[in-house]
């Protein structure tokens, strides 16, 4: 209006509003359409989008016609209507779809977890402090360069060293989201160089070593070496590119470590896409045989998770090193050459590595990877999701007897946070989830988490054609069916179990009455709220001791695991006696 000098009358203000509420209108429709498609799959936009396109050419024809008018009023509405209408269909069909796709959907279509402002907001406040701390550190290595009061480069370089290692950690601890844990660090000793190996998963591990002390060189790629923000600084700090060859550096390395610097080496060479341990390359191993130097290993845990190769976003995560005890130059036990030096070193990483994974990446540390998952899927689906993995102690109990390979089926898996959650750390498993809420199951499917080894159908369970199983997971189901119906679940379960396999079950116990009550009003207050389906007056709650007759009948190992402390649910375990 300004650009065409079209001033404001009480007629185009009221026609303003008028055209604000459309554009209100078109965009809620859009982003419904692309926050239902990124919820469940389903596609309703090109209906809409042509019911949009349908409305917004017969209100521009109906305004635009008054631009004919002798009165200059008039004139203006045709004026601002067009000029309106057209805004809004920038706003709403352009850049609506356009800012969607790139802080969510394009994100999830490469399994990555899409955007939240508190860790949008940290990243931005992490990459600026680093970019702003690399231009500082390279301005202080051109003055460092020249002579300095007489002060020997040796200790000029020492000085830079110790600003490198508490910008550094300053770095790190900004990162609010992220916890940090270092285990042994008492077999850390820098007052007899050696060489430090550690796995290589994110850019963050260059970070999270550099900070632990500043009397360390590190070998870098080649990108960090020619960097226009901190070059400078990686070649002042005397880093060495990996690029060239390890026996033209030896000589390099041998100064340095006159000087009380250790060695630090990713031997993968490359950060590794899915967390695994790639083949270590030897010329950490050659080197520890020319410079007779010890090997001390790093164990880096966390790190991918928290930052993944191709992705820049920081994730609320907790990233853990592990230092494992040194390892003598003279020690002969892990070999006479630096060729089986290299295999059974590699060996021992692998397997502690391997332990540390265990120790680590239990349910719980899963919990805001799953949690993510459910952003932007509704604030309800997103509390409930929340509150009922706490609730449930992000199933702790049941994590230790899923094995690490096997098929595992989950009947009543609703929206698949439970099934998400255990197949993180068991990518050798298949897990098929079942439950006859068909929205639930489209949530489930939809989820980016979702593998080639996950599936979710929509089915009965009494009708299903199960396949025999390692595991089957029932919670919270069982009082849905009448009692006759109970049992004949567990017989077609228990007939289609593998040897060894197991049933964990969990339901509500009316034998404990004085917490049953509490039981039976969330279950109804669930079916109320269209939450659940069914019918809350037909529940039928299980019967402990009729279970437990039923077990014996039956032959089978029934253990009680678990007793909420509010409610009365309870864990079960179900086995085949030996």
């Amino acid at each position: 209006m300004g650009l065409l000098h079209i001033e404001f009358n009480i007629i185009n203000i009221i026609l303003s509003t008028f055209i604000f509420g459309i554009g209100d209108d078109y965009s809620v429709f859009t982003l419904e359409n692309k926050l239902e498609y990124y919820k469940t799959g389903k596609v309703y936009e090109s209906l809409n989008r042509e019911s949009i396109y349908l409305s917004l050419i017969g209100t521009i024809l109906s305004l635009s016609i008054l631009i004919f008018a002798k009165h200059p009023a008039l004139k203006s509405i045709a004026f601002i209507s067009s000029i309106g209408l057209f805004s809004v269909f920038i706003v709403s069909q352009i850049l609506i779809p356009i800012l969607f796709n790139f802080y969510i959907q394009l994100r999830a279509n490469k399994r990555l977890a899409p955007y939240t402002l508190f860790n949008l907001v940290t990243t931005i406040v992490s990459y600026f402090y680093f970019v702003l701390g690399g231009i500082i550190l390279s301005i202080v290595a051109y003055i460092l360069i020249y002579p300095l009061f007489f002060i020997p480069i040796k200790n000029r370089k020492k000085l830079f060293h110790i600003l490198i290692c508490y910008f550094i950690k300053s770095l790190v601890y900004m990162m609010v989201n992220v916890k940090k844990k270092i285990i042994d660090k008492q077999n850390l000793d820098f007052n007899h160089a050696s060489i430090l190996i550690a796995n290589h998963q994110s850019f963050l591990d260059i970070l999270f070593t550099i900070m632990i002390n500043p009397n360390l060189i590190i070998m870098v790629n080649k990108w960090v070496w020619e960097s226009p923000i901190f070059g400078k600084v990686v070649k002042f700090a005397d880093y060495i590119p990996i690029s060239d060859s390890i026996e033209l550096n030896v000589e390099k390395i041998k100064s340095k470590l006159k000087d009380g610097y250790s060695i630090l080496i990713f031997p993968e060479g490359t950060r590794s896409q899915d967390f695994k341990l790639k083949r270590f390359k030897k010329g950490a191993f050659f080197l520890s045989e020319q410079l007779k130097l010890d090997i001390t290993p790093i164990l880096i845990h966390g790190s991918g998770h928290t930052m993944a190769k191709g992705d820049w976003q920081l994730m609320n995560n907790s990233i853990t090193l592990k230092i494992l005890p040194r390892i003598q130059y003279q020690d002969k036990s892990f070999g006479n050459s630096y060729q089986e030096r290299n295999k059974s070193i590699s060996a021992l990483f692998s397997s502690s590595y391997h332990s540390l994974c265990l120790e680590i990446e239990n349910t719980k540390y899963w919990k805001t990877k799953v949690i993510t998952s459910y952003f932007y899927k509704g604030p309800i689906i997103e509390h409930y999701v929340k509150i009922k993995l706490k609730i449930e102690n992000y199933y702790s109990i049941i994590d230790c007897y899923i094995p690490n390979e096997g098929k595992i089926t989950d009947i009543g898996s609703g929206m698949g946070y439970m099934i998400f959650l255990l197949s993180q750390s068991r990518v050798n498993c298949s897990f098929t989830g079942l439950d006859t809420d068909e929205d639930k199951v489209a949530i489930a499917q939809n989820n980016y988490l979702k593998t080639t080894n996950i599936q979710f159908i929509k089915t009965n369970a009494l009708t299903y054609s199960y396949t025999p199983q390692n595991v089957f997971i029932i919670l919270d189901v069982l009082h849905y069916f009448s009692s006759i119906q109970q049992y004949e679940l567990l017989d077609i379960l228990i007939s289609n179990l593998l040897p060894n396999g197991k049933i964990i079950l969990k339901d509500g116990i009316v034998n404990i009455k004085n917490k049953h009550k509490l039981t039976q009003f969330s279950e109804e207050l669930a079916i109320q709220l269209n939450f659940n389906k069914g019918n809350y007056k037909s529940f039928t709650f299980i019967d402990e001791n009729q279970l437990n007759k039923y077990c014996q009948d039956k032959s089978l190992k029934i253990t009680k695991l678990e007793e909420s402390k509010s409610t009365s649910n309870c864990y079960y375990l179900i086995q085949k006696a030996n």
